[in-house]
């Protein structure tokens, strides 16, 4: 028992691959969950949020939602056999459940987004190289291309420990540390060095020194790419291409080894920072099918501060069907130019997504949604 808890203890991206039989464990070890309540500003004006489920997935929310650290407050524990109740939650502006599909798919479509906890970007490498730099969209071969080039970066390949243990002292825990406010995906030593020895190490180097790096691993005909560093987490070497020539590297390599594809591991469900930027070259967005867990999300009321929060989070949903949607949300949807509308689609539209809805809150609370 102790070994299981420990298990089921771990956050996602290194646990073991319990699938569907972890969801029946977790049910039946802990039949109920607890619901917080959670009250504080969010950056339209005061927000209060009901939260129920997964406790890893607590802090991330919270540093989404709030500006500050929101008071919270534990209103009450759901029994799972009776997910209905979820619906009927404390009084609040949004409703959150996080758990897994199995759960998730019994809890009420009614003014709710389902959303997936995480997903996967994937670039298809196959064919000739001027092939695979076609596939880059154009601001990753005029921006993110041209300065990796510019700056004159090159790389190796490591098996070395004493290298490991530089990148990852002084590369990975910096940029790790600089650019996260929640480090709820932090690899200890131990997890990060297990990857390296099934893989490798790939170091940038520029001017005589290793500037950046991050590690990757195969498996069958793909190449898992894991995590990144810079050099102290330094931002001017990132302004100057540094990661840039991470990923160009990295996917030059994997085509002359004969890989099929170049995994960007995951990204959270929305389409803003880190999924932007993974789309820059090229990717496809999946859910994975080794993450069982899902976001419900419900909207309660229509306030300042919701609307806020959807416009700054364009969100990928799922419908009954399990197909991937885009949404952006906006006051006024009926409304828009042809411009407006053609320019969100060049900025969001991902192959892997059936499509992009565009929707307001009324249009949600309303279940006006595909």
């Amino acid at each position: 028992m102790l070994w299981l808890k420990a298990q089921l203890a771990l956050p996602p991206p290194i646990q073991p691959l319990l699938h569907e039989s972890k969801e029946i464990i977790l049910t039946l070890s802990e039949p109920y969950l607890t619901v917080y309540q959670w009250q504080g500003q969010s950056r339209g004006g005061p927000l209060r949020v009901n939260y129920a489920g997964f406790e890893y997935a607590r802090p991330y929310l919270k540093s989404m939602l709030f500006v500050a650290e929101p008071q919270e407050t534990e209103v009450g524990r759901v029994p799972l056999w009776q997910p209905s109740r979820f619906s009927r939650l404390p009084d609040s502006d949004l409703s959150y459940v996080v758990a897994g599909k199995r759960l998730v798919g019994q809890l009420s479509r009614q003014n709710s987004l389902v959303l997936p906890f995480w997903t996967r970007t994937a670039l298809d490498i196959r064919g000739e190289w001027a092939e695979v730099e076609q596939r880059f969209r154009e601001d990753a071969r005029r921006n993110e291309i041209r300065k990796a080039k510019k700056f004159g970066y090159s790389y190796d390949i490591s098996h070395d420990r004493a290298d490991f243990e530089n990148f990852y002292d002084t590369m990975y825990l910096p940029m790790m540390q600089r650019r996260h406010a929640v480090v709820d995906l932090l690899l200890t030593f131990e997890e990060a060095y297990q990857y390296f020895q099934r893989g490798m190490l790939l170091r940038v180097k520029r001017d005589g020194r290793y500037v950046a790096g991050g590690v990757c691993y195969p498996e069958q005909k793909v190449l898992y790419f894991i995590m990144i560093g810079v050099l102290e987490g330094d931002e001017q070497l990132m302004r100057e291409g540094a990661v840039a020539a991470i990923n160009y590297s990295r996917i030059q390599w994997a085509h002359q080894q004969g890989y099929e594809a170049v995994d960007f591991w995951g990204s959270r469900p929305y389409m803003t920072g880190l999924f932007l930027y993974k789309r820059k070259w090229g990717v496809t967005v999946s859910v994975p099918s080794n993450r069982y867990e899902r976001i419900w999300l419900q909207i309660r009321r229509d306030t300042p501060a919701v609307r806020q929060f959807f416009k700054d989070n364009p969100c990928l949903v799922l419908d009954q069907r399990q197909d991937l949607w885009g949404l952006i949300i906006n006051d006024t949807p009926d409304q828009l130019t042809p411009e407006v509308e053609a320019g969100w689609r060049k900025q969001y539209a991902t192959p892997g997504l059936k499509g992009l809805l565009i929707r307001s809150v009324p249009d949600l609370l309303k279940n006006r949604l595909y």
